[in-house]
């Protein structure tokens, strides 16, 4: 007797936006105090060279010679409270009871000064991963220009030089691409995505500025400067009569990652990796597995393909690397989820179909 098997073809177009990727907020797998909300200490006053009150901010530190800063509702004093401080004047924070605040940019003379803060990351982030970061930017009041070149970056190293004051200038992981950023009243989400190297484990955040211009008499600018009081010069020397800067608040960080798949719903009947672009692998890394055994044998049980690699993306070859016959195969699946006890274990009936 001859059985013949019937299987019925039914051809799926997918439609997939780069943007719509659903995302998971990971902020406290990853980042410490991500809305300043926890201190050592309560601030009493701004920061000098030797009293960095940033350091106060549980988590958080200035990497540099330049002194960022710690406001907190707990310092009732006028200087670094919430919403009562002297570089904002009022401003509430945008969560909770806390935010720092960096002089993004101040020039002088023949020098600049940029403040920055910093945070070892609780682990390093997922290589290949692609994640979301945003944070929560406001213009303090008391100063005469603004710039738009805020952001974070995301390195392997600390960028740590306490003989070190001038700003960095190199194009972050993150840049604000809101326009200059003048709002004293609202805050202003900065946010972007990108591509992890696996080695990041120290985040950055203040003016990632451009290349910086001396003027004809010292005067050290920058082309990313939007004066919001006139700049006016001496009409003898043509010196600006006031010292150009900006200070800026951050507050709310959010770091968001792509959704999972849950491997307990695994289920593939019909298998086409014919190169066209659709249903060419059988993809394992979008489950995040902690182990995987994947076992493919073909009608007469012989084992044909094996693979224990959690990243998986299987394109229906044999141990040789060729590709195997069309047909119906039978395969055996044990997988293991992070923090789960369990073992999933699944098998099935796939149909290759070159």
């Amino acid at each position: 007797m001859i059985v013949r098997f019937c299987i019925p073809y039914i051809f799926l177009i997918f439609c997939i936006s780069a943007n719509s990727q659903n995302y998971i907020n990971v902020t406290a797998d990853y980042i410490t105090n991500p809305s300043f909300e926890d201190h050592t200490s309560c601030p009493l006053g701004l920061t000098s060279v030797t009293d960095h009150w940033i350091d106060s901010c549980i988590g958080w530190t200035t990497p540099t010679y330049a002194t960022s800063d710690y406001f907190n509702s707990c310092n009732t004093n006028g200087s670094v409270g919430v919403p009562n401080n002297y570089p904002a004047t009022y401003q509430p924070s945008f969560h909770g009871k806390g935010y720092c605040g960096f002089l993004a940019y101040s020039s002088w003379s023949n020098s600049t000064w940029s403040e920055y803060i910093q945070t070892k990351l609780k682990k390093k982030l997922v290589t290949n991963e692609i994640y979301s970061f945003s944070m929560r930017i406001n213009r303090a009041n008391n100063f005469n220009i603004s710039v738009q070149n805020i952001g974070a970056n995301f390195s392997k190293d600390s960028l740590r030089n306490y003989n070190y004051f001038h700003p960095f200038n190199f194009t972050p992981t993150i840049l604000n691409k809101t326009g200059f950023l003048n709002d004293t009243l609202n805050w202003t989400i900065v946010s972007g995505s990108f591509k992890a190297t696996g080695d990041e484990e120290y985040l950055t955040i203040g003016w990632f500025g451009d290349t910086i211009q001396k003027g004809q008499f010292g005067n050290t600018l920058t082309t990313d400067c939007y004066f919001l009081i006139p700049p006016d010069t001496d009409i003898v020397t043509g010196e600006l009569l006031f010292v150009p800067e900006i200070y800026y608040l951050v507050d709310s960080l959010t770091l968001s990652a792509p959704t999972k798949k849950n491997i307990s719903n695994f289920s593939v009947n019909i298998f086409t990796p014919n190169n066209d672009g659709v249903n060419d692998v059988i993809d394992f890394s979008i489950y995040n597995l902690s182990t995987l055994n994947f076992d493919v044998y073909n009608r007469w049980g012989n084992l044909v393909f094996t693979s224990n690699d959690i990243n998986l993306k299987w394109s229906g070859l044999n141990f040789n690397n060729n590709k195997l016959n069309d047909g119906v195969y039978f395969y055996i699946l044990s997988a293991e989820i992070p923090d789960v006890k369990d073992k999933i274990q699944k098998q099935g009936y796939i149909s290759i179909i070159n």
